[in-house]
Formats: C-alpha cells, sequence, structure tokens
C-alpha cells in the first residue's frame, strides 16, 4: 500500500480519512502544515466509503470513526494519534509523532506484547548484561514480548525519556517492566535476574 510504501521510506505519515470525501481540501491542509512542520512525513488520503480501503479501515478500526479525520501513523506503522478535523492542528499532529524507540513500545502495546524498556548511559558496564536478562525474559514469553533500549544520553529520545521519567541520577542501568496493555509494571535496576 502507499502507507507501507512511506514506512519503507522511514517516513511517518499523515492519514487524511474521509467518508466520501468529505471536507477534504480543508483538513488534507492541516496535514500539509503539519508535513511542512517535520518533512519526514507524508499526507495520504483514504476514503473509508470506498470499497477498496476495507481492510485499512478494518486495520485502523475506523468503521465508526468521526470524519473528516487526521490519523498520525509512526514510521513503523503504528497508529500514535488521531484527531478530528476541528480538533486537528499542524502543531497537535507533529506532538503526535513517537520517537524512534517510543515507537517501538508503541507497536509491541498495539500487538498486546509488554515491552522491557532498558535505561542506560553509554558509560555504563553493566548494560549488556541486563540486555541480556531481558531477552531471556522474551525468549520464556515465546518472543511475544520486546526489549527496547533507550540511551538516556539520546537528545532524540528526550520525549521519550521524559515521559518514562526514570531516576536520571542513577548510575545503573535500568529497566522498565510495561504490560501488553502499555500499563507499568515494575522496574529493577542492575544487576538484573
Amino acid at each position: 500500500s502507499d502507507i507501507d510504501n512511506q514506512h519503507k521510506k522511514g517516513n511517518v505519515v499523515f492519514l487524511v480519512v474521509t467518508d466520501g470525501g468529505n471536507d477534504l481540501a480543508a483538513t488534507k491542509e492541516i496535514a500539509m502544515k503539519a508535513k511542512m512542520l517535520y518533512p519526514k512525513s507524508a499526507v495520504l488520503t483514504l476514503d473509508k466509503s470506498d470499497k477498496a480501503n476495507a481492510e485499512l479501515v478494518k486495520k485502523y478500526g475506523l468503521a465508526g470513526s468521526v470524519t473528516p479525520m487526521i490519523l498520525v501513523i509512526a514510521s513503523n506503522g503504528v497508529v500514535t494519534d488521531g484527531y478530528s478535523k476541528s480538533q486537528a492542528t499542524p502543531e497537535k499532529l507533529v506532538e503526535g509523532i513517537p520517537t524512534k524507540r517510543q515507537a517501538e513500545a508503541l507497536l509491541a502495546f498495539s500487538q498486546n506484547k509488554p515491552a522491557f524498556v532498558v535505561l542506560s548511559r553509554k558509560p555504563m558496564t553493566d548494560k549488556n548484561a541486563v540486555i541480556e536478562e531481558s531477552k531471556k525474559a522474551v525468549a520464556a514469553l515465546n518472543g511475544n514480548a520486546v526489549v527496547v533500549d533507550v540511551n538516556l544520553d539520546d537528545k532524540s529520545e528526550a520525549t521519550f525519556i521524559a515521559l518514562l521519567n526514570p531516576d536520571l541520577a542513577s548510575k545503573k542501568t535500568n529497566v522498565m517492566v510495561f504490560t501488553g496493555k502499555g500499563q507499568f509494571s515494575s522496574k529493577f535496576e542492575a544487576p538484573v535476574q
């Protein structure tokens, strides 16, 4: 699909959803302004009344949705936000774009998979052991979980790190465990077993 093609390019997609093209031009204009704020993105349209789009309507749960609306779809394919035309602003759409690591966790949650979010800094020598233990936990869950490795000094992950609100003074690698529904479950500090 056009959406998949954009994701292969690493682009975020602002998907303008209409029902028979209602108010398409004005809604698309909001998405185009968001694209100007976030150039690594694409604006695509989807008419949910078009039978050819039935699979996408089902995938994104749009059957009963208010239209027109704009979905924010991260570059890995997970829907991270959506606004009706009356609520959408270019700024809100851009704010709905997750960081790369946040998108990894959100994709796991969308598949009902738990996530082990490993938080460390370059000088922390205990990180590899923590990653290995987390991978063992994933294996014990038959691969139905993910490990998300977050460098606390990575500026591009600042919004995700702020959301997680870890102890930034910690000198040890930490793991935050989230359920498949995205709910915080527990936190561990290295050494982890």
